[in-house]
């Protein structure tokens, strides 16, 4: 069991594909429907951009999430981006 102050093991596993990500999958979400809009980046200052620019051109998207993927291409949420350009980054939780 890890000690206090410690990633807990989920959040350890998810927080090393983070670090070591190969690339980024920006997903645009469309309020009121099943579809969704999508790109990869292979840096996160890309992706992150492109998040921006498309939800100040194109007012029906609601929030644009950003996952972390890996060589063996096991994605994690990285951050949400809000309409109000807010980045939030996952935090990981520890003991």
């Amino acid at each position: 069991m890890a000690k206090r102050g410690q990633l807990k093991p989920v959040d350890e596993a998810e927080e090393s594909v983070r670090n070591n990500a190969v690339g980024y999958k920006v997903v645009l979400f469309v309020p009121r429907s099943s579809n969704r809009d999508s790109a990869i980046f292979a840096n996160f200052d890309t992706a992150l951009e492109y998040a921006k620019k498309s939800m100040e051109e194109f007012d029906h998207y609601r929030c644009a999430m950003i996952y972390a993927f890996d060589k063996i291409e096991k994605f994690m949420l990285h951050g949400t981006l809000k309409r109000e350009q807010e980045y939030k980054k996952c935090v990981p939780a520890s003991y």
